[in-house]
């Protein structure tokens, strides 16, 4: 069983057969149903969704209106148009507060998990690429602001393109993050290695190395310094950095890909943008506790400072 968390998630799928308590229509102004996911909505909510919007005298640009969900897996609709592209400044700023007005208006109805199509890139033209930042800063301003309120969010992408638009920003968003406070090292000399390592809270060997470039390793020591590792570019001695780190048996917490059942012992705890975390059974309560409410993969780093203490992060590679 996977426990979803505050957080954004990605999803490549049919928004209709979501099992969330609310998805997003990218309707038109008239709410009375449309083209793509409209019409797609409407089709899957069956005939009582046309009927609850017709009471509702339509919608104007960058505003929401709910409805019951009606034969979907999820219990409401927030409708929302969003803007025809034009190229002219307001077309952001209508598309700002789809996104924007949608999770109030969820808030407003104790709505915690809520998908979300990629809004006016369809017929309406909005370039994909632009559309996604005003979506992520508009989603992320939006949990800045709400900190105390669970908010799984999903975008829920159609085609692999908007799929791909979506991960990209998140992957150059997190090297941003990293490159503001990240001191990178060369390592070559195992003493000033076992040094730095001595204190891990948390590392990470991605298969194909860290942040998709070979030979990298992210890892954050218990005094919160947080190093971007590059061991040897392009011929990584995997085996020789592993034997730096304690073993197995002392860890608690293991970044993973969701591939498969979760181990014996271990549950798993979605983070959002493709990552996920096994927590041993015997924390697992008291990590939920100490974690709390977290909105992105910075934050819940520093959170783990707190309720970890000497327990390890490792890769899940090395459990299965």
């Amino acid at each position: 069983m996977i426990e979803v968390i505050t957080g954004i998630f990605l999803e490549l799928g049919n928004i209709t057969e979501l099992d969330v308590d609310c998805i997003v229509n990218a309707a038109n102004k008239s709410l009375l149903g449309g083209g793509g996911v409209d019409d797609a909505i409407h089709r899957a909510a069956g005939p009582g969704l046309l009927q609850e919007c017709r009471t509702l005298h339509g919608c104007e640009t960058g505003e929401a209106k709910i409805t019951k969900g009606y034969q979907l897996p999820a219990n409401y609709v927030i409708h929302t148009v969003g803007p025809i592209y034009s190229g002219h400044p307001k077309d952001e700023k209508k598309l700002y507060s789809c996104y924007y007005n949608s999770l109030e208006l969820a808030k407003k109805n104790d709505i915690h998990s809520i998908a979300f199509p990629a809004i006016s890139t369809g017929v309406y033209g909005y370039p994909l690429k632009e559309a996604v930042v005003v979506a992520m800063n508009a989603i992320s301003a939006w949990l800045a602001e709400n900190e105390e309120y669970k908010m799984a969010i999903i975008l829920c992408c159609f085609d692999q393109n908007t799929y791909d638009a979506y991960d990209s920003f998140i992957q150059r968003q997190q090297k941003k993050d990293f490159a503001e406070s990240k001191e990178i090292i060369e390592l070559h000399n195992e003493d000033l290695q076992r040094e730095l390592f001595a204190d891990v809270l948390f590392f990470k060997l991605a298969e194909g190395g860290a942040m998709g470039r070979p030979g990298e390793v992210i890892f954050y020591r218990k005094n919160g310094e947080k190093y971007w590792f590059n061991y040897v570019y392009d011929d990584i001695d995997m085996e020789k950095v592993e034997q730096l780190f304690p073993p197995l048996s002392e860890c608690k917490f293991c970044l993973a890909d969701m591939d498969g059942e979760e181990p014996k012992g271990w549950k798993y705890v979605n983070l959002g943008a493709g990552n996920h975390l096994l927590v041993a059974d015997e924390v697992y309560e008291e990590f939920r506790k100490g974690i709390g409410n977290v909105r992105s993969l910075g934050e819940i780093y520093q959170k783990w400072m707190k309720v970890a203490d000497e327990l390890l992060l490792i890769n899940y590679s090395e459990i299965v």
